[in-house]
């Protein structure tokens, strides 16, 4: 399994409020989608950055998802470029599910 981290980061514009909702009108893309496992998104406002954490299948799945077309089509939608690193997964533990 691979973690795909993507990090967008900000100048004084940002709302994280405003990146929370975007983030979650754009659920419905990546329910269902082939090779991932797991999204969540995280918002860092002292630092002004926000993006997500993939859990992936493998990175050759990741990568087909993160084109120059994706990046562009993210910076569009979110207000700032994306940044993508890969992780490889060494262990899961999941307690149980986040509901808030």
């Amino acid at each position: 399994m691979i973690l795909a981290m993507v990090t967008f980061r900000y100048g004084d514009n940002f709302d994280p409020e405003h990146f929370a909702r975007t983030s979650r009108s754009r659920r419905d893309f990546y329910v269902g989608l082939e090779g991932l496992r797991q999204k969540l998104y995280w918002v860092a406002p002292e630092r002004r950055e926000a993006g997500g954490a993939y859990v992936w299948e493998s990175r050759e799945v990741a990568e087909s998802i993160y084109s120059e077309e994706w990046k562009t089509r993210a910076e569009q939608v979110f207000g700032a470029r994306p940044e993508v690193q890969y992780f490889q997964v060494t262990d899961v533990i999941a307690n149980q599910p986040i509901t808030d």
